[in-house]
């Protein structure tokens, strides 16, 4: 990343915790059964704030992809043609090419799709409303509640791709954002797979762990060097 963007990551992070202090201003929603999308409903007591930061979050995810990218691309401009070195040191100019690619694009998608959480979100609550649940089982609910649930899908599966790309820009010796990052994507799956087998009533829990799970990524990787992997991919390419 550049300077600018690893700030930017940080506050992202702060961005994203918002939903920690939801509890404390809509304390009826049940950590364990009810979705943190649920925390935005309109009705809903700390839905603005949610929505007001994680707006902001999405657009400055947006800003960070643009930043990494824009560097990067200038310095691939002089990288000369050939191979760089394998095993655990930098990664050779193709991977780390595709790898900034993925990283920039899935950054960019996790950026868009939480926007569109923030200003389409679930139309009602069904964990404490039995009509709400009810509507949703039918599947009579408006399409914005289905587009939700699209978007909120959309944000984790494009985390994975940025934590899968950091896998690659990572060294061995970043344990941290590599630990994170597996941490990131076992969690998010999780989440995932919990959301579909509906006889299993932890969705929140899991839901709510995959996104601490996301800001601890985004801290460390504040201090993933996108940039300088590209550097260092530059000098190992032969001339």
């Amino acid at each position: 990343m550049t300077l600018a963007s690893r700030r930017l990551s940080s506050v992202v992070a702060v961005l994203y915790s918002t939903w920690l202090v939801a509890p404390l201003l809509d304390p009826q929603l049940h950590p364990w059964t009810s979705y943190a999308s649920e925390y935005f409903v309109a009705d809903r007591p700390a839905a603005t704030l949610l929505r007001t930061t994680d707006g902001i979050a999405g657009m400055l995810l947006i800003v960070m992809a643009v930043l990494s990218y824009s560097r990067a691309r200038t310095l691939w401009r002089g990288l000369p043609r050939g191979s760089g070195a394998t095993g655990t040191s930098p990664p050779t100019r193709r991977r780390a090419r595709w790898a900034v690619r993925v990283w920039r694009a899935a950054l960019a998608v996790a950026g868009a799709a939480t926007v569109v959480d923030a200003i389409n979100p679930m139309t009602c609550a069904p964990s404490v409303s039995p009509e709400c649940a009810a509507a949703e089982a039918a599947g009579t609910l408006p399409l914005q509640h289905h587009m939700h649930t699209v978007s909120s899908a959309i944000v984790g599966i494009a985390f994975v791709g940025t934590m899968l790309a950091s896998l690659v820009l990572s060294s061995a010796a970043d344990r941290v954002t590599r630990i994170a990052s597996w941490a990131g994507i076992v969690t998010i799956t999780l989440s995932g797979i919990d959301a579909l087998v509906t006889r299993i009533p932890t969705e929140g829990i899991t839901q709510r762990i995959s996104m601490v799970a996301i800001v601890v990524w985004l801290v460390a990787a504040a201090g993933l060097p996108v940039v300088d992997r590209v550097r260092a991919a530059r000098r190992t390419v032969p001339a």
